[in-house]
């Protein structure tokens, strides 16, 4: 007999599945987060996100996307988040010699 988790009104806590996009590769989240609602596993996804990006981003940078399932196949949700690393874009502009 399976149990599932309870919350305060008696109903089943729901459990959401994060799967992790990064630069294009995949990793499906078999296990999932058991969480009290939608907005905790969008504050969860956020945070998982900042992590992982603290965690991978290299020299030229990192992106990823991050989609929650609630164990159906289609996304609830996909955070993104990416970083991008290159030359400075603001060129400094020259400056006027006044003839020297």
């Amino acid at each position: 007999m399976l149990l599932l988790p309870i919350n305060m009104l008696g109903g089943p806590v729901p459990r959401f599945y994060f799967d992790y996009h990064p630069n294009g590769d995949a990793a499906k989240d078999s296990v999932g987060t058991v969480l009290p609602n939608l907005r905790a596993a969008k504050a969860e996804a956020a945070t998982a996100a900042a992590e992982w990006m603290k965690d991978h981003v290299s020299v030229t940078g990192a992106e990823l996307k991050l989609s929650v399932r609630d164990g159906k196949p289609a996304a609830l949700f996909v955070v993104t988040a990416s970083v991008q690393i290159g030359p400075d874009l603001v060129k400094p502009k020259p400056r006027k010699t006044n003839g020297l």
